[in-house]
């Protein structure tokens, strides 16, 4: 067992933590700390707290991600979502907006995945010509994000160093077409004095 997994059980038991109390909603707007965050999603993969909650899985065509339908919407971004996604450290809410970027830029999200830039600099480069950048398809994906919280600990007990992130997430997949998935990542890293 991961010393992470141990720490993340030791909170659990320690504060008598329900990750029932967690509101879906709080999660994908950044609204939870990191190692409830951790403590809730975990409790994702146990059938009786997704019952409990009223969710119920979906069959999804992205081995990446877990789909899950809420029993009511929920208003992420100014839009219904009735569908969340978890990822390995993120929980998204699956939006009716084929408009990525347009949901990403009053967030200040850039898109990471932008080819133009890359092809702009081919052609700045000479390697290509303007004439053969407009024969480049260019691709609708869209990946950004924008850290909201980024915070480094020690704790001398565990003689471990501690980062956690918190950052707000905005991408598309090729498996939802006409969707956007708007939500939040965390994460924490640890790592040991025996490590370094």
């Amino acid at each position: 067992m991961s010393a992470l997994v141990v720490l993340l059980l030791a909170f659990a038991a320690e504060e008598e933590f329900d990750p029932l109390t967690v509101d879906v909603a709080d999660a994908i707007a950044c609204k939870v700390d990191v190692p409830t965050f951790n403590t809730f999603a975990m409790s994702l993969g146990d059938a009786a707290q997704v019952k409990a909650r009223g969710w119920r899985k979906i069959s999804g065509k992205n081995s990446f991600i877990y789909e899950y339908r809420l029993p009511k919407p929920i208003n992420v971004a100014g839009h219904q979502a009735s569908v969340v996604a978890l990822s390995s450290t993120a929980i998204m809410a699956v939006l009716n907006v084929a408009d990525t970027a347009a949901l990403a830029r009053p967030e200040g999200i850039n898109n990471a995945a932008d080819p133009e830039p890359l092809i702009a600099g081919m052609v700045a480069a000479g390697d290509i010509t303007p004439e053969q950048a407009k024969q480049i398809p260019l691709s609708n994906k869209f990946l950004g994000e924008r850290t909201l919280m980024d915070k480094s600990e020690r704790d001398e007990d565990l003689k471990a160093d501690f980062r956690s992130t918190i950052r707000r997430t905005i991408s598309n997949v090729s498996t939802h077409p006409g969707k956007t998935l708007y939500g939040c990542a965390y994460k924490i890293d640890m790592k040991l004095d025996s490590e370094k």
